[in-house]
């Protein structure tokens, strides 16, 4: 029973990091019922399952961003 609630527990904890998490910030996609990052189902109220996820679809994001700024800057338009 002790492994249950603390399963219980560690998700009520990362649940509540992640819902603080996307209150700071303005550029996270919306909570839909999935994880933005890996599809995984989740609670209502939260666009990630994970810290992890959240990380990992913010630097991908980044890069992506990095790489439109970067091509379009390349052929000397400055477009």
């Amino acid at each position: 029973m002790a492994d249950e609630a603390d399963q219980a527990q560690a998700r009520n904890e990362r649940e509540l990091e992640l819902l603080l998490s996307a209150r700071r910030r303005t550029d996270q996609p919306r909570p839909m019922g999935f994880c933005h990052y890996c599809s995984e189902t989740i609670a209502a109220g939260l666009p990630f399952c994970s810290p992890e996820c959240r990380d990992d679809w913010q630097r991908e994001r980044r890069l992506r961003s990095r790489q439109g700024r970067g091509s379009s800057d390349e052929d000397g338009s400055g477009i």
